[in-house]
């Protein structure tokens, strides 16, 4: 019997459903142990026709696209994406030369691949921590179709048709922001 135990809404004795939100609630309130390197991730910087956006090393970039795959009735999703930049000389006008590319690949995570519907899709890529500082433009694109299974075998496999190459696409690859110290300099 459980005479004088109060329960709570769930069945729960009352006593314990306090102490188990409690704990719950202290759990979430734990700041990061000294030393523990808090992961923030950044949030992606939209790709646009004609600008170049800043976009630190380790940061990501975004862009919404259309590939216009053909033939477009096998495709189910987009399996694989890549982008092509070249480093601009200083006077921000040609394309170095001599340098290798700047190749961002959807292969591999972080980066993130999602379906808006209609054909275009949501794409995110991360900056290497090791591209060089500068503005780059993109020289090249290439996109991997993913294929519903019963179309595995199809010859041709699906192409891209439209390249964001058209949309003269660029952004400036910059350092971290620097930590500025209350009182520091004064």
């Amino acid at each position: 019997m459980t005479a004088g135990i109060r329960l709570s809404r769930f069945g729960m004795p009352l006593a314990a459903a306090v102490l188990l939100l409690s704990s719950a609630w202290a759990q979430s309130q734990q700041q990061p142990a000294a030393g523990s390197v808090a992961h923030i991730v950044p949030k992606a910087v939209p790709l646009v026709s004609d600008a170049c956006p800043a976009v630190q090393r380790g940061g990501r970039i975004a862009l919404d696209w259309n590939p216009n795959f053909d033939p477009a009735g096998a495709v189910s999703g987009l399996g694989g994406f890549e982008l092509r930049f070249r480093e601009l000389d200083a006077d921000q006008v040609n394309l170095t030369q001599g340098k290798p590319q700047l190749r961002l690949q959807s292969l591999a995570p972080p980066h993130r691949i999602t379906s808006l519907g209609n054909g275009f899709f949501h794409i995110e890529l991360t900056i290497p921590r090791t591209a060089s500082y500068g503005v780059y433009r993109l020289v090249g694109a290439g996109a991997m179709a993913a294929v519903y299974p019963e179309y595995l075998d199809i010859s041709p496999r699906p192409q891209m048709t439209n390249s964001p190459v058209q949309m003269r696409l660029c952004m400036t690859v910059v350092g971290p922001q620097p930590v500025s110290v209350a009182g520091a300099g004064n």
